[in-house]
């Protein structure tokens, strides 16, 4: 029974089905959740004593970064719900298992941000949004160079926007794929322009924990069959296999 969550490669039928995949989505974000919350209130009690009303001092807010918390909240909770419901609609007509495989690709770390980001604002939990910006930064200050190139120099430096114009993308995946530019900026501005420094070690603790269950619930692709037209499907969600060959 256990090893059914288990990924069992690229040449596994369950991975072309529909129950493994949105198994996977769902306990990848219930277990990627709750320790990130759970290990938040723990950090969070565990420095009261020692920094006591001078560290709540700090902490305390303003109704006007309330303000900004309701209204980021909102934000994204709706953008995710359109975004995860325009790529599967993308995917409506393609073969099963592409439809079934963005319940995966939506278990990649900066999709997960999002939807943290949303409950951490309402949950009152601003160092968890955070914490995920620190933990998914380096891909998305990376953007940053890929855009400046292809704008300039017509070609991506690094390579993590290559995959938007790969054959088969559109400008639909170009524009659903945005907040990998605009999730950071709104989380410092939600945050008044500085993180908690509790973000490095929350960050140390979601990072792993999303890394190992991509590596054991996700394969690193999946495999056409002789009888299937088309390529392989390349995942590897959180870089839990291998490091990216384009970079």
């Amino acid at each position: 029974m256990i090893s059914w969550f288990l990924q069992g490669g690229p040449d596994a039928r369950k991975h072309k089905e529909r129950t493994h995949p949105i198994v996977t989505f769902i306990l990848h974000y219930i277990v990627v959740t709750a320790v990130t919350f759970f290990a938040h209130d723990i950090l969070i009690d565990a420095i009261s004593p020692t920094f006591g009303n001078s560290d709540q001092k700090e902490c305390a807010v303003s109704s006007e970064m309330i303000r900004r918390r309701q209204i980021a909240g909102r934000f994204l909770a709706i953008y995710f719900s359109l975004y995860f419901g325009v790529r599967l609609a993308l995917q409506w007509k393609s073969k099963p298992y592409l439809f079934y495989s963005e319940f995966y690709q939506q278990t990649f770390m900066c999709s997960v941000t999002i939807a943290n980001s949303a409950l951490s604002f309402y949950c009152n939990r601003p160092i968890v949004s955070q914490a995920f910006c620190v933990a998914v930064g380096i891909d998305q200050l990376l953007w940053y160079f890929d855009i400046v190139g292809f704008l300039f120099l017509g070609t991506f430096p690094i390579g993590v926007c290559k995959y938007l114009f790969k054959p088969g993308s559109n400008w639909i995946n170009r524009i659903t794929s945005s907040h990998h530019l605009w999730t950071i900026p709104l989380v410092l501005w939600v945050s008044g322009g500085v993180f908690h420094w509790l973000v490095i070690p929350l960050s140390f603790i979601l990072v792993p924990i999303s890394v190992l269950i991509s590596h054991y619930m996700t394969p690193v692709a999946i495999r056409n069959s002789k009888e299937d037209d088309g390529q392989d499907l390349y995942l590897n969600i959180n870089l839990s296999h291998e490091m990216v060959s384009q970079l």
